[in-house]
């Protein structure tokens, strides 16, 4: 994984706080802690970060090693936090207990998940002749993860750069994603077209040919 650096971010809790059953205002106490990966394990800051009604007011840096106040309502919590060795250490035992136990569940359904792409490739015709107009040729790239993929345009085995146009990445709601590309071209008899898809779950290029016999 190089440099790149990955954060997970987990809820640990949202706890509601009512001061008076008959009272319309609410309070809302929320813990989050984040997990930030840099080239997997080998460097790992762990923050645990407080809010009050949405306002973050304290939190705990493991590159820093105790708790910071970042408003004047949650300076006496960090005081308070940092004068406790136990406190400090059981915060800066969640790399190990919290991050690193979690990275080890989790990365075999995120950063390890493969799944290959669908291809559908369809003819938008600007006439009844598809001899004589321009038309949009749409490769529809479907049910892959993860998102970084490329796709190319071929016609008769030379790739198109021009006229080729790009909706996506969008995310399908059941952790795979789509990508539409789409070659503005005119057809002409005995044509091939060929849409080339690269992504790290294939072995080798995925190419799916279109002709007008395909209609």
């Amino acid at each position: 994984m190089g440099t790149v650096g990955i954060a997970a971010v987990f809820l640990l809790s949202a706890l509601i706080l009512i001061a008076d059953l008959t009272s319309a205002q609410d309070y809302i106490l929320e813990s989050k802690a984040e997990c930030h990966f840099i080239n997997g394990t080998e460097r790992i800051r762990f923050l645990y970060r407080w809010f009050y009604n949405q306002v973050e007011t304290v939190y705990f840096d493991s590159d820093i090693g105790k708790f910071i106040a970042k408003t004047e309502f949650g300076r006496p919590d960090a005081d308070y936090f940092n004068s406790q060795p136990e406190i400090i250490a059981h915060a800066k035992s969640g790399v190990q207990t919290f991050c690193v136990h979690n990275y080890e569940i989790l990365h075999t359904v995120t950063a390890d998940r493969r799944v290959k792409p669908s291809v559908k490739i369809s003819v938008m015709a600007s006439g009844d002749d598809l001899y004589r107009h321009k038309h949009s040729l749409i490769c529809n790239v479907y049910g892959f993860y993860p998102v970084g993929i490329e796709v190319k345009w071929f016609r008769n085995e030379q790739e198109q750069t021009t006229q080729v146009s790009y909706s996506g990445p969008h995310p399908d709601g059941d952790w795979t994603n789509q990508l539409l590309v789409n070659l503005e071209t005119e057809i002409e008899k005995g044509d091939k077209f060929t849409c080339e898809i690269h992504h790290r779950s294939l072995e080798s290029p995925l190419r799916v040919e279109w002709s007008k016999s395909s209609l």
